[in-house]
């Protein structure tokens, strides 16, 4: 339960990965003009971002991995009762339409692409990069957009873009485009938190 935290805008966080966006939504809590908290991780797998949330005494769990057989997985009974937003970041499983419908307007994700380009099933990680640089793409960069039931498809709320270097590679572009999704992501946070207070 979490009404200790009374009024305080409620965030969680899923991942997959190193949890580098969560550590830059871990550590946006935690500054001096912070408008947040971090209340849980949720994880589909074992990874680095466990050892984040330690670093950074935030609880954590493990879903039960049922996304190895492509199954959308429950977020629900995870997100304890008065969260305000849920976070994707650098989460690989598909979230089950009864999560979306329940959190609609109140889940968002982050994805390495201007969407609705190199958006979709398969489009994560190295493949959105790879992609924008065979595209031919002057432009790319990250999106922070609402989750719904069809994957990379919500609306959007935010984008950064940069432009593409010429011969450089899809790690290369993917690293830079990574540099801009942890400061979009607390961004975002901070505006809903403002739009509660």
């Amino acid at each position: 339960m979490l009404e200790w935290l009374g009024d305080v805008f409620k965030v969680v966080v899923c991942a997959s990965g190193g949890g580098g966006n969560f550590r830059a939504i871990a550590a946006g809590a935690r500054t001096k003009d912070s408008s947040y908290v971090v209340t849980r991780l949720i994880v589909d797998r074992e990874c680095p971002a466990r050892r984040v949330a330690e670093e950074f005494n935030i609880p954590a769990v493990t879903l039960e991995f049922r996304s190895r057989s492509g199954d959308p997985v429950d977020l629900l009974p995870e997100v304890p009762v008065g969260t305000d937003l849920v976070v994707l970041a650098g989460f690989m499983s598909i979230v089950s339409k009864q999560t979306t419908s329940k959190l609609e307007g109140r889940i968002i994700n982050t994805h390495p692409s201007l969407l609705p380009k190199h958006g979709g099933v398969g489009m994560f990680g190295v493949n959105v990069h790879r992609a924008v640089l065979d595209s031919g793409d002057k432009w790319t960069g990250c999106t922070v957009h609402y989750v719904n039931q069809f994957i990379d498809e919500g609306p959007v709320i935010a984008q950064r873009r940069i432009r593409v270097i010429r011969g450089e590679t899809a790690w290369g572009l993917g690293s830079r485009v990574f540099d801009l999704e942890g400061p979009l992501l607390v961004e975002i946070i901070r505006q809903f938190s403002l739009r509660k207070a």
